[in-house]
C-alpha cells in the first residue's frame, strides 16, 4: 500500500510543480507587461520639458505593481532607482538596488 501511496503522491507532486511553474510564467508575463507600459510612459515623459509628472507617477506605480507580481523581475528596481537619483534621492536609490539584489542576486546590473 505505501508504494501506491509514494507512486500517487510523487505523481500528485509533479503536477503541483507544473502547475506553480505555470502560474509563475503567468506572473512573469503579467509583470513584464506593466514594466514595458512604464518604459512607454517613461520614455513619453523624459520627451517632455519640463519632465511630465504625472506619466512618471503612472510609471512609478506599474514599475511597483510589476515588482509586487514577479519580485525577481529586476528593470522595474533599475528604473525606481533611476527615477530617485534623477530627485536625488540617492538613499533611496541604492535601498531599492539592495531590495533588488535580495530578490535576485544574480541582478549583475544591481550589483
Amino acid at each position: 500500500m505505501s508504494k501506491i501511496y509514494n507512486v500517487t503522491r510523487l505523481k500528485q507532486d509533479d503536477a503541483d510543480n507544473q502547475d506553480l511553474k505555470q502560474k509563475q510564467t503567468q506572473q512573469k508575463k503579467q509583470a513584464v507587461f506593466k514594466v514595458l507600459a512604464a518604459r512607454k510612459l517613461m520614455e513619453a515623459a523624459l520627451r517632455t520639458k519640463p519632465f511630465d509628472r504625472k506619466k512618471i507617477a503612472a510609471a512609478v506605480d506599474l514599475y511597483n505593481a510589476a515588482i509586487d507580481i514577479f519580485p525577481p523581475i529586476k528593470e522595474p528596481y533599475l528604473a525606481l532607482a533611476y527615477i530617485l537619483w534623477q530627485f536625488n534621492n540617492i538613499e533611496g536609490a541604492v535601498q531599492l538596488l539592495k531590495t533588488a539584489l535580495h530578490h535576485n542576486p544574480h541582478n549583475d546590473k544591481a550589483q
